[in-house]
């Protein structure tokens, strides 16, 4: 996800609905931050989700709904999920491969 601040508790994050989770287990959330429209500068972990947690948790949004609270209009449909509901990848059982 390629923003222009450093992520914060209160921000979302979102995953375009087209994304297709395959056979993933656990979803890793990337945030990349940098001058919109160049190449990003810094990438923090946020943290990750067991799939079925995230699609139990997530909320669907539409293209061009307007988040409450913020000032910001979705640009495709997507599933968000507060980075503060984020769990540590040391927080997670070890799945067995």
């Amino acid at each position: 996800h390629n923003r222009a601040n450093d992520p914060k508790p209160h921000f979302d994050i979102a995953v375009p609905a087209t994304e297709s989770l395959g056979k993933a287990d656990i979803l890793v959330f990337v945030s990349l931050v940098g001058p919109m429209g160049k190449t990003p500068t810094r990438a923090f972990i946020i943290g990750c989700m067991p799939v079925k947690e995230f699609k139990k948790e997530a909320v669907f949004r539409t293209a061009g709904q307007k988040e409450e609270g913020f000032n910001h209009v979705c640009k495709e449909d997507c599933y968000e999920i507060p980075i503060r509901k984020m769990k540590r990848p040391q927080d997670l059982a070890i799945l067995e491969i």
